[in-house]
């Protein structure tokens, strides 16, 4: 017998105790005496509780609350569509899996654009990376605006208000206005992710040079770009002495950001910076 939320599991399994059950029932009084005390009380040996669940009807939700605007004096048109997403952004190198969303033509609304978004507690895990993005399209579902830095999410809170998230104009800005001028902080080197407040950065400047820390050593040297494609180097970098494990991980970050031939902007704003050969740099701004 098995029942839910905690309840006990009855279990008879040993096979000694199965037999001395059937000799019992040999004799009518016996076997109904022992058909009884089954019937009520269960078997005496081997009970165990199955672990208790919560009903998922009875799960808190967890609210995330926010607007989403734009610095422009540009009026959206009246059957412009908002979008906002809330997205599992745990694997960089990997698509942004939708959690949940929220959509509606603004209807003459303007920004600030408010969102709130409800999901329910186990669907967060705080083991994962979650953020939010933020969208505009025409009436023909063509985009006029997005967020294009990261917004992240606490998945440990219940209600929590991300504040404004700027958006800007997608019709306004080059492809590498994603790359050049921002400081981008490196989360991850080729699925193998960073020591501890370890301070690894990128900077792609205008004029073709490029900047930042290793996590020990600080770097700089110049930079081609040409629409996605991306070459880096060759690279000059200072010599202070380092601990083993930060010089290993400097050693593979470098070995990666000159061999690097391409780039790429996440839908949660994360950039990719990928070699050839598939191995790549996860950084956000």
């Amino acid at each position: 017998m098995q029942t839910r939320w905690g309840a006990p599991v009855l279990l008879c399994s040993d096979p000694n105790a199965q037999r001395s059950e059937n000799a019992m029932f040999d004799k009518p009084f016996t076997a109904v005496m022992a058909a009884t005390m089954l019937t009520l009380g269960g078997c005496a040996t081997d009970v165990q509780h199955a672990d208790p669940q919560v009903p998922v009807a009875q799960l808190r939700d967890k609210v995330i609350t926010g607007n989403a605007s734009y610095r422009e004096r540009i009026a959206l048109p009246a059957r412009a569509t908002f979008n906002v997403r809330l997205l599992d952004v745990s694997r960089a190198d990997a698509g942004s899996a939708i959690i949940a969303e929220e959509t509606r033509q603004v209807e003459g609304q303007q920004v600030p654009l408010p969102f709130s978004i409800r999901v329910k507690e186990q669907v967060l895990k705080t083991n994962m990376r979650y953020a939010v993005r933020a969208t505009i399209t025409d009436p023909a579902g063509k985009l006029l605006w997005t967020t294009d830095t990261v917004h992240s999410v606490d998945p440990a809170r219940f209600e929590q208000d991300l504040g404004t998230l700027n958006m800007v104009r997608v019709g306004n800005r080059s492809a590498a206005s994603g790359l050049i001028g921002a400081q981008f902080k490196v989360e991850d080197i080729n699925r193998t992710g960073l020591i501890d407040s370890s301070n690894v950065t990128v900077q792609f400047s205008q004029g073709g040079r490029v900047s930042g820390s290793a996590g020990c050593n600080r770097f700089t040297g110049d930079y081609s770009l040409d629409g996605q494609s991306l070459r880096i180097g060759p690279l000059a970098v200072t010599r202070r002495a380092c601990v083993t494990a930060l010089g290993n991980q400097e050693t593979r970050f470098l070995a990666i950001l000159q061999d690097v031939t391409s780039w790429s902007v996440n839908g949660n704003g994360s950039v990719l910076l990928r070699a050839e050969d598939g191995r790549y740099l996860a950084a956000i701004r």
